[in-house]
């Protein structure tokens, strides 16, 4: 195991590189495609319900002491942001730890 490592260090960085794309260009692209591709949004859909615009949410941070604790939805800017609207304070910019569905 160590004459390996003593090996790679000994190794220009040309050479390694060199190693490299010979190995890249030996993969079988196919076999690459044919494996499930992993995706987040999908993750997200399971760990949090789908919100919708025009519900009501419950906020886990106040926006200011005065506001009201439930948020309006009011559309959605990305996967985990929305533009909502708060009694007493006004439309915010929530993201998605930052409410939950009412109880």
């Amino acid at each position: 195991m160590k004459t390996g490592f003593v090996f790679i260090a000994a190794v220009s960085t040309e050479s390694a590189l060199s190693l490299l794309k010979e190995t890249v260009m030996k993969l079988d692209v196919h076999k690459m495609t044919d494996a499930p591709i992993w995706s987040i949004e999908h993750f997200l859909n399971e760990v949090q319900p789908e919100f919708t615009a025009n519900s009501w949410v419950q906020l886990q941070d106040l926006p200011s002491d005065y506001s009201h604790d439930e948020a309006l939805l009011l559309c959605q800017l990305s996967h985990d942001e929305w533009v909502a609207w708060v009694p007493q304070h006004g439309e915010v910019i929530l993201h998605a730890h930052q409410f939950c569905a009412l109880h």
